[in-house]
Parts: structure tokens; sequence; C-alpha cells
């Protein structure tokens, strides 16, 4: 058979099917991605079977209708229609193999998300320009106004650019002098840069990231802050790169939400802290139940409702971490026309469907023990 494996589908994929004999155009050779449509107009002209995933969640995505498990053929279905298969249901062919597991593939999509938007900071802020477009810097329904008055002033404008979050968590965790703090998913640094300020020389904030770009524009924003007590990391928040009992402190900006298993996230988070310690994040909480159809939908998107936890459901993985103390308090309040710029332009959902369904949040909790 001939198939087309996009980019995005991963060389594993495609290097096995050429071991096994078919025919595989690998489009993560080419030098640029030249997008799905080009793609698909491809497939179709060569009789392809096209191999790709969802751009926005990372779901194994195939283009045609399978007979049988592993087989697609491209001419059995218009090429403008599409069939949506998770990762976990996925067979690689016929060997029961995943290709991808769902949370590798959104953990890739993320990067690459957030990547992406850190170089076009970088390009922007070298050149005197602005970055202010929900698709470079996040959903204006859920970043803006999220810093009071004066509270960025002297930052350096790429860590303001770059911000993604959708709370302010360094001045809801009332930080002390001399505290040491560990921000997961810091990004362009501005959570860190701000927490540098408010623990003093005394203390220390690590940033902990998994892409290259956001760590780069950090460290550049770090530079030009000026800031001596800071250093940024790179790993992911599944796997924090620092000892036990090692911070005062954990905050993270709606970034606890993109993790694909949230267990182990908030598992780190409580080792790292010292007995006494405070977990202060700002995050996307699902107040309410919707309808597995959105649920669906969102799913499709990587930015900060894909995957939010329900509140009762974020308070009892917290409890079954080890923390005491849980808080989960509304900053605000998301409306349906909110909720709605939030999705992909493909959905269909109404306003009314997501009205007062998600909403920013402070979560707070305590690893138990008495402080240092």
């Amino acid at each position: 058979m001939k198939f087309l494996v996009d980019c995005c589908a991963g060389r594993r994929l495609a290097e096995w099917l050429r071991n096994e004999g078919h025919d595989v155009f690998d489009a993560g050779e080419l030098e640029h991605d030249p997008g799905d449509a080009t793609l698909l107009a491809q497939a179709a002209a060569e009789g392809r079977v096209l191999i790709t995933l969802d751009n926005d969640f990372g779901e194994l995505l195939f283009v045609g209708r399978a007979p049988h498990a592993g087989v697609i053929r491209l001419p059995d279905l218009p090429v403008n229609q599409r069939i949506i298969l998770p990762a976990r249901d996925a067979v690689c062919w016929q060997r029961g193999e995943h290709v991808m597991s769902t949370a590798e593939n959104l953990r890739r999509v993320v990067r690459d998300r957030y990547g992406a938007i850190a170089s076009q900071v970088s390009r922007n802020a070298d050149g005197g320009g602005s970055c202010c477009e929900p698709s470079c810097c996040g959903p204006e329904a859920i970043s803006a106004g999220i810093y009071e008055a004066g509270q960025v002033d002297g930052l350096p404008s790429a860590a303001v650019m770059a911000s993604l979050g959708c709370g302010n968590p360094t001045a809801l965790a009332e930080l002390s002098a001399g505290e040491t703090v560990l921000d997961l998913g810091s990004g362009g640094g501005i959570d860190v840069l701000l927490a540098a300020r408010r623990v003093g020389p005394a203390g220390h904030v690590y940033g902990l990231d998994m892409t290259d770009e956001m760590l780069a524009l950090a460290r550049e924003n770090q530079r030009r802050a000026g800031a001596a007590n800071v250093t940024f990391l790179k790993g992911e928040i599944e796997r924090v790169p620092l000892p036990d009992a090692a911070v005062d402190v954990v905050i993270s900006n709606c970034v606890i939400n993109l993790a694909p298993d949230k267990d182990p996230v908030l598992a780190e988070a409580f080792r790292v802290l010292r007995p006494g310690g405070r977990l202060a994040v700002s995050d996307i909480v699902r107040r309410r139940e919707v309808a597995p159809e959105l649920q669906r939908s969102m799913e499709l998107w990587t930015g900060c409702l894909a995957g939010a936890l329900r509140d009762n459901d974020y308070r009892a993985r917290l409890v079954r971490a080890g923390f005491e103390g849980v808080e989960i308090a509304p900053v605000r309040i998301h409306g349906g026309d909110e909720a709605r710029e939030l999705l992909p332009p493909a959905a269909g959902e109404s306003p009314a469907e997501l009205d007062g369904a998600f909403m920013s949040a402070f979560v707070r909790a305590v690893k138990p023990g008495p402080p240092r």
C-alpha cells in the first residue's frame, strides 16, 4: 500500500511501514511542514493513505475509512471528511502497538505550540513589535488583566508579552523574603521574575519548563532583568529535577491543566515541598459537568480548557497526593461568550451551553508538617 505520513505522526510509524514493505512518503523528512491542505491534496493525487495527528490535541487522525482494523483507504471517503480515532484505541496496523500514547502526543503538541509562541515573542521583542493577538500570546478571555497595575513595571517586554497565564500566583501566594520557590511551567519567566522580587536576594526561584524556546526566552529575560536569584531548569512537571524537600512554595500559572495526567504533577509538587510548604496555583477549573461532546471538542485544543478538572476532582486529587487545607477559590468565572472563544473554530457549541462552566481559580494547599 501507499502511505503519506504527516510529520507530526512520528518517524516510528513511517519506519515501521517501510520495514513492512509499504511505499511511504514521510512528510517529516521535509524541511517545512506543508500543512494539512497540501498533504490532503498530495495524498489524493497520489492515491496514498494519509495518516496524521490532530494538530490541536495530538490524537491520531486518519483520513479515510477503515474496512478493518489498521487499514485506511483514502479513496473510500472524500478528502474533506475525517475520522478521528483516539491514540489510546489505535492499533499500529495488526501488531497491537500504540504508535504514541495520548500523553506523549499531547506533551509534544503543547511543546510545539508554546515553542512557536516563544519564537514569535522573541522576534517581536527584538523588532520592537507587539505580540497581543490570541494566536500568539494566548486567549484574551483568560489572560487579560491578570496582573496588578504597576506590578510588571520594569520587567523585560518579552516576559510580559509571553504571559500565557490565567491568574497571578505570585501575588496570591504571599511570598516572603528568603523563601525558595518553584514555578511549574515557567514559560517566558514573568512569574519567576515577579517571585524573585518578592523573595529578595536571600531567596531563590526555580523556573521549570520543557520547551527549549521558552527556556531561551526566559533566560534572556532574566539577563535583562538582572535577576541573580533565579535558575531556569529544563524538565517536565511530572518529573521535577530537584531533590526532596527543596522548596518552600510551588506556584504555577495555567499549566497543570495541560498535563495529560495530573496525579504525577501533584505528587511531584508534594515531594519537592518542605514540610509546611505551600502550593499556590492559578488554574482553569471546571465548575460543573458539561456534555461529553463538549468535552470532546475541548480536547481538540491545547489551551487552558483542554484538561480542566472538576473542582471536586481537583480537591480529591490534592488530598490523595497528601496535601491538607485545600482551597479552590474562583477568581473569574468565564461567561459563555468567553469560553466559546477558546474553542476551535469548527466547534459548534453555543455560549449558553458553556456559560459559567469554567473559572479561573486560585488553588491553595499545604504539605503537612511544621514550617522550617
